[in-house]
């Protein structure tokens, strides 16, 4: 493969040679050829632009160049003065037309001021009129209609004054009717209070009454099962004393002991076979150990001298390349079997592999800097062709932009000279201007002496007329003849001279505007030649110089590059085989080091034991079969002691159970001897409680509403009588407030626009104005002429522009035609050195086609070679891997399924068992739920019809449903329930109805209570929700905390929330950490509570005179006495 290779890389390093000199002088040539081009492209087209080609030598050229930008500087130097001066004016100008919009807008305000002060004074006699008609009684004011600022004065403190007295009396008239209804309402408080004292005691009464009928109901039903009691006590006591004996004769049997006691005994004799068998199996492995390691000694020798060998084909197939890629230096030795016995000694594989003098490690540091070198040039190159590319793009633009500004300039300097006159554009305006008026003057004239002369005449015809002139007399009639016929002809001439006159001025007018439309194309010629096209000539002229020198670079990178990459072709085919060697190198160092170890480790690993292997295993197989015996014993002995144990425990439960129950039969009993006496006071409570109903109902209740209703119908005629007369006095009050308030107003207006003295200021400011006028007239004048001169001097400025740019093209074009010279030489030479070079001696005269089929067949064998050995290493590696995967991985597989297997088993049983728990689990949480649901929906039937005072709902409850999406998969989610409140109604006949949200059965309607009820009835619905709720899971909890229980709530539901609380009081008082902690700001049910016996005080909470709060404790009885 290397006798094939060679000759090839040979002729083709000789080829790329040739052909890098070849590409070299074809890129010089193409870029001569570009920048030829790009200068008969500029010679072009400054021949165009330069319609006059100067024919004097250079020098003169220069001295007519120099005398021009004199001339222009000294034409600049004017316009700037000129400039300033309008600038000047402009200013003047503008300030002067600022100064009289103000002066005019100030005008304005001044004129709006003088027409409100006098709509104020009227508006303010028309009211004052008005005031005196009605409030003053004299006469003093009798037929005024103009009023001065004293009169106004004194009328409005005349009204003032009556205002005050009609506040006055309407104070009086409050005052005295509040103090009478504060009597009143005393009394209709204590009448209601009185009426609300009765109807509680009745409600607390017959409250009581009941609930000691329902008390004395169920005691009377517990005492009928005391004889069943007795019976079933006797009972358990029996059962009792039998537990008691069994236990006792489990405790005398010493059989548990002698099985404790053989178990010890057992055990520590497995604990001596066991390590019996642990020696010998130290012994027999010690042995194939041994065994092991000295086969695998033979095998490590063996391996590494197939390495060396495969190090040492690699280094000689490649020590020409490399010869050729260290190019002198010295190339690094490989690694033989005497050098890896040196560095073995040393034991140090880290230092081995991290060794910089090693081929790999050199050759990686030498393929690093190739590719370096190779990348760096590569971007250079490719940098210069984008700088190459960029500029040629910059050139053509720019030479695009240029040639479209001259025919641009071209195209206006044509439509400017195609107007007669607009060569000197600006001294033509002023010329036509000058005309103009001097015509428009004469027209003017000859109208006035048409008619002179006409009078002139009439005057003449009469007899003895003088001279119309210088009034002398005439000698003779002939004079007079003589002057009449020459007035005659003066007169029929003018006509004629005047229509010529007015055809000449309206042709210069004409004339004026098109020049003056054509002053903005002077100004963009003016700035194309003086700005725009020397900016992007010299533009243009950079660009080129800059695109030659950047090809030049490029042909020198691009022939590094290809050096550059030759060279790293050739590294990265050998790359390769040297991670091969590389590899074989480190593997041969480790085999070396174990070796070497190995043959210090084998020495003193001598057998000594003088017993073959097969009677050791004998012996170890015998102790088995003695451990596994032991061990059968123990485990029937531990069996017998955990039956003996079990049946003393279930002994000693049994009897706990019936010890707990019998106690519990016990406290049963001694609960019926007080429920007798609570029998006998139930039945007195009963009676009392009937007869102080009665006299309430019959005497009481009747007497107390009678007196609250004659106390409301007082009440409420006093209030009516009340408003009627304070309303009379608030109707006069407000009458006068509102005049008096609309002619304090009017004469506010008067007085702050007279402060101001608008009449006088208006005169003044019309006086400014008119001088700013005059000042105006004068500035534009004088701005007119400025502007006159100053254009003539710009349309000068832009003609010798033109000159001046005519002269530089000439210049440039001299400069332009030397350089095409030069570069045509140039280029003769270059393309005779490429015919040389064509001339390339050889069996293939097509230098490119050979390269790249030279080419083609180096890659070919280079790939086909590098397969190959990939292919080899692979085989190798794979081989390697697979035999240690199974020494390894697989060695304990037997085992690994079987305790796998035992895992699955015992998973799936335990799967099994927690399933079936689950559901006898969830099965005790549902039934456990509905017993909860079912008391919780009693509580608050019954708190809901003793405390509502409504007829359109009986009860309220609680319905839960499961989620049927959850019932589905109940063994693996949590299961979900829905909560929802409803309202029954209980009815005769209750129609079906299809919607949702409502049901019929046993004559009740039930129907959500989402939607379709109060606020109250929400709020009385959630306390009594939470107070069951507190029935049903907070026994233990003796804590009730309301807060604002009253809101939204009317007086009647308040009243029975309140006697519902004392029933709650009542039923729980006998729990020792019951408390009730209520927070509201109803007075009223504050009372309601403190009126049962269970509440003595309460805490008030108030803010002292500092606004801090404070809680005082309160007594009931004192603060509602």
């Amino acid at each position: 493969m290397s006798a094939k290779l060679q000759p090839v890389v040979e002729q083709l390093n000789r080829y790329k040679r040739c052909y890098t000199e070849l590409t070299h002088l074809q890129a010089e040539i193409k870029s001569c050829e570009i920048e030829r081009a790009h200068l008969t492209d500029a010679i072009a087209n400054l021949l165009m632009n330069v319609h006059d080609e100067f024919k004097g030598s250079d020098e003169e050229l220069k001295y007519l160049v120099e005398d021009a930008e004199t001339e222009y500087t000294k034409k600049i130097l004017q316009l700037n003065q000129l400039e300033d001066m309008l600038q000047k004016k402009r200013k003047e100008l503008n300030a002067l037309e600022t100064d009289r919009t103000k002066s005019i807008v100030e005008r304005a305000q001044i004129e709006m001021e003088v027409k409100r002060l006098s709509e104020a004074i009227t508006s303010r006699d028309m009211i004052l009129i008005s005031l005196v008609s009605h409030y003053i009684p004299e006469d003093r004011y009798k037929g005024v209609k103009q009023f001065n600022d004293a009169d106004a004065q004194y009328i409005t403190d005349h009204i003032e004054g009556l205002l005050h007295e009609s506040e006055n009396q309407l104070a009086e008239v409050k005052l005295i009717s509040e103090n009478e209804e504060r009597k009143v309402q005393a009394d209709v408080d204590m009448a209601r209070d009185e009426l609300a004292g009765v109807k509680q005691k009745i409600e607390t009464t017959k409250r009581n009454f009941n609930q000691n009928n329902d008390e004395l109901t169920v005691v009377k039903k517990r005492l009928e099962n005391e004889h069943t009691l007795n019976k079933r006590l006797e009972e358990i006591k029996d059962e009792f004393h039998k537990a008691e004996i069994a236990v006792n004769d489990l405790d005398i049997d010493d059989e548990l002991d002698s099985l404790h006691h053989f178990i010890t005994e057992s055990f520590a004799e497995k604990r001596r076979i066991e390590s019996s068998i642990s020696s010998l199996d130290d012994r027999i492995a010690t042995y194939q150990n041994n065994v092991i390691k000295y086969r695998a000694f033979e095998s490590m020798l063996k391996e590494r001298a197939n390495k060396l060998e495969s190090i040492r084909k690699i280094y000689s197939r490649h020590s020409e390349a490399l010869e050729q890629i260290f190019a002198g230096s010295g190339i690094p030795a490989v690694t033989t079997e005497k050098s890896l016995q040196e560095l073995a000694v040393i034991d140090n594989l880290r230092s081995f592999l991290n060794n910089k003098t090693r081929l790999r490690n050199v050759f990686s540091e030498r393929l690093n800097e190739i590719e370096r070198s190779t990348r760096e040039t590569r971007k250079q190159l490719a940098k210069l062709e984008q700088e190459r590319s960029s500029l040629e793009a910059s050139s053509k633009f720019t030479r695009n932009h240029l040639q479209e500004k001259r025919d641009q300039l071209k195209v206006l300097e044509e439509k400017l000279l195609s107007v007669p006159g607009a060569d000197e554009l600006e001294q033509t305006v002023t010329n036509l201007q000058q005309r103009r008026a001097l015509l428009e003057e004469e027209c003017a004239n000859e109208q006035g002496s048409v008619f002179l002369w006409r009078k002139f005449r009439d005057r003449l015809c009469r007899m003895d007329s003088d001279c119309p002139v210088c009034h002398r007399c005439f000698d003779s009639d002939t004079e007079r003849n003589e002057l009449l016929s020459e007035i005659d002809n003066r007169i029929q001439s003018v006509p004629t001279e005047s229509q010529r006159k007015k055809q000449e001025l309206k042709d210069i007018v004409s004339h004026l505007e098109s020049l003056v439309e054509l002053r903005p194309v002077s100004t963009e010629i003016l700035n194309l030649k003086e700005k725009e096209l020397p900016a992007v000539e010299s533009k243009m002229k950079s660009g080129l110089d800059k695109l030659s020198s950047i090809c030049g670079q490029r042909d020198k990178t691009a022939a590094v590059l290809e050096t550059c990459q030759a060279d790293e072709f050739l590294a990265k085919t050998m790359q390769g085989d040297l991670a091969i060697l590389e590899r074989l190198e480190n593997e041969s160092f480790e085999l070396t080091l174990k070796i070497n170890s190995f043959r210090t480790e084998f020495t003193d690993c001598v057998t000594n034991d003088s017993q073959s292997i097969e009677v050791l295993q004998e012996e170890r197989k015998t102790l088995r079969e003695k451990l596994r015996t032991s061990s059968d014993v123990i485990d029937q002995k531990q069996k017998r002691i955990d039956q003996l144990n079990q049946a003393k425990h279930q002994a000693i439960s049994e009897m706990h159970r019936l010890k707990d129950e019998m106690h519990k039969l016990e406290q049963e009993n001694l609960n019926n001897v007080r429920l007798r006496d609570e029998l006998s006071r139930l039945t007195s409570d009963c009676e009392t409680l009937k007869t102080e109903l009665h006299e309430l109902e019959a005497n009481q209740l009747p007497n107390v509403h009678r007196h609250w209703a004659e106390a409301c119908t007082e009440r409420n005629r006093l209030i009516k009588k009340h408003e009627q007369t304070i309303e009379q006095a608030t109707v006069k009050v407000n009458e006068v407030h509102e005049r008096l308030k609309n002619l304090t107003e009017v004469c506010d207006s008067v007085r702050n626009a007279s402060i101001s003295q608008p009449t006088k200021r208006l005169k003044d400011i019309q006086e400014t104005v008119g001088k700013l006028e005059t000042k105006l007239c004068c500035v534009r004048s004088e701005l007119d002429t400025c502007s006159e001169n100053m254009e003539f001097l710009k349309k000068q400025i832009n003609e010798h522009k033109v000159r001046q740019r005519e002269l530089a093209d000439c210049i440039q074009l001299r400069h332009l035609r030397c350089q095409l010279t030069s570069l045509t030489q140039r280029t003769e030479s270059l393309i005779q050195n490429h015919k040389d070079c064509n001339n390339f001696p050889g069996s293939d005269q097509d230098l490119i086609k050979e390269t790249k089929r030279l080419s083609l067949e180096e890659e070919n064998l280079h790939s086909l070679k590098q397969d190959v050995s990939n292919q080899l290493s692979e085989l190798k590696a794979k081989l390697h891997y697979l035999n240690r995967d199974l020494n390894e991985k697989y060695a304990s597989a037997d085992s690994e399924y079987r305790d796998m297997m035992y895992l699955l088993k015992t998973s799936e049983l335990a799967c099994t068992d927690l399933e079936r728990y689950y559901k006898a689990l969830d099965r005790a949480i549902m039934s456990y739920h509905a017993v909860k649901m079912a008391d919780l929906n009693k509580i608050i039937r019954e708190l809901w019809r003793s405390t509502y005072r409504g007829n359109d709902i009986d009860y309220i409850e609680i319905c839960s449903e499961e989620d049927t999406s959850a019932a589905s998969n109940v063994s693996r989610t949590r299961r979900t329930y829905n909560y929802r409140v409803v309202m029954v109604k209980t009815s005769a006949s209750v129609c079906r109805s299809k919607s949702k949200d409502s049901s019929a059965y046993h004559g009740e309607a039930r129907l959500d209570m989402r939607g379709r009820c109060s606020a109250g009835q929400k709020v009385l619905a959630s306390l009594i929700i939470r107070l069951a709720l507190a029935e049903v899971f907070c026994l233990h909890c003796g804590v009730l905390a309301l807060d604002e229980p009253t809101t939204n709530l009317d007086r009647e539901n308040i009243e029975s929330l309140a006697y519902a609380l004392v029933e709650i009081i009542k039923n729980r008082r006998r729990q020792k950490n019951f408390q009730l902690i209520v927070i509201t700001h109803d007075a009223d049910f504050v009372e309601l509570l403190g009126r049962s016996d269970y509440v003595e005080n309460f805490f008030l909470l108030s803010r002292d005179a500092q606004g801090l709060s404070e809680i005082k404790k309160v007594p009931i009885g004192e603060h509602f006495q």
